[in-house]
């Protein structure tokens, strides 16, 4: 009876030790996670405002569409490579996420009431910012 309750005993710790290993994996999973999605977004950020500053024409078109000037173009390309920047270090890892999701916001709305298309590709920026969000 006791070889019974021992290997049952036994049995649980090796359960609970495998359960604690595979919580430790999924934590190490989730910071290099995020820091994949982090640098991902940098690039996406800094290459969009590099494409408003160089005055590319498809950007030069949409400016006009929506109104407000290309000084507006020259401002968001700025925000977007700042915010781009901003996204790779920890301490300034909040900075950044918060500029460009206000930005995500203005794009989306931009997008819905002045120019139409689709706003999927900034609501899915924004959704990748918002995972930023979870560790600082």
């Amino acid at each position: 009876m006791n070889k019974d309750i021992s290997s049952s005993t036994e049995h649980s710790q090796e359960g609970e030790s495998k359960k604690s290993l595979k919580r430790n994996d999924d934590l190490r999973v989730l910071p290099r996670l995020l820091w994949f999605i982090r640098i991902l977004l940098a690039i996406a950020f800094a290459l969009a405002g590099f494409m408003k500053l160089i005055a590319t024409p498809d950007m030069v078109s949409m400016f006009d569409t929506i109104g407000f000037g290309q000084w507006f173009r020259y401002f968001t390309g700025i925000v977007e490579i700042s915010g781009a920047i901003l996204l790779l270090t920890k301490k300034t890892k909040l900075i950044g996420t918060g500029i460009l999701l206000v930005t995500m916001v203005v794009a989306m709305g931009i997008h819905l009431f002045v120019i139409g298309g689709s706003a999927i590709p900034a609501f899915i920026l924004f959704s990748l910012l918002c995972s930023q969000l979870i560790r600082r």
